[in-house]
């Protein structure tokens, strides 16, 4: 005698234990919100050329923002618990640790990257480049610095 799930297992989870399956939620929130983004864009941008109609265009767009808006949507929404073989804590996982220190490694590329390149910029290039690469170096910097103060505050020292 086998002994049978209570419930219905989903692909994509459930908002949570028991509850309504999360994809059925995020693409009706989702869909909605991309098409009225798209419409949205598509008034603000501009008359369309010819005689295209602004709604359609705007609708096509949404159609294109629908996956993004979707799948945003439903990150919002499901309860990770119930998605079939999610791992429990995953910011305390091998591949957490592995993302962290990319985060890390590419955080101080972009630092230099952008320190070396507004240095040669300014000698070589228009100064447009110059202090745009500045600017992204100024930025990261000054996020950085807020980040590490925020959490020698709230770690206490």
């Amino acid at each position: 005698m086998t002994e049978e799930p209570s419930e219905k297992q989903y692909k994509y989870g459930r908002t949570e234990p028991g509850g309504i399956p999360a994809m059925r939620i995020a693409v009706l929130i989702g869909l909605p919100v991309a098409v009225l983004v798209g419409i949205g864009v598509r008034m603000f941008s501009g008359n369309a050329y010819g005689h295209i109609d602004n709604v359609l265009v705007g609708v096509i767009i949404g159609a294109c923002l629908a996956p993004f808006t979707i799948l945003l949507a439903w990150v919002l929404c499901v309860d990770r618990t119930t998605i079939p073989g999610a791992i429990s804590n995953a910011e305390n996982s091998i591949e957490g640790a592995w993302y962290s220190h990319a985060a890390t490694d590419a955080f101080h590329v972009v630092i230099a990257g952008a320190g070396l390149g507004a240095a040669v910029a300014s000698l070589w290039l228009p100064s447009a480049v110059s202090w745009t690469l500045i600017a992204v170096f100024a930025v990261a910097t000054a996020a950085f610095a807020a980040s590490y103060y925020i959490r020698k505050y709230r770690e206490g020292r």
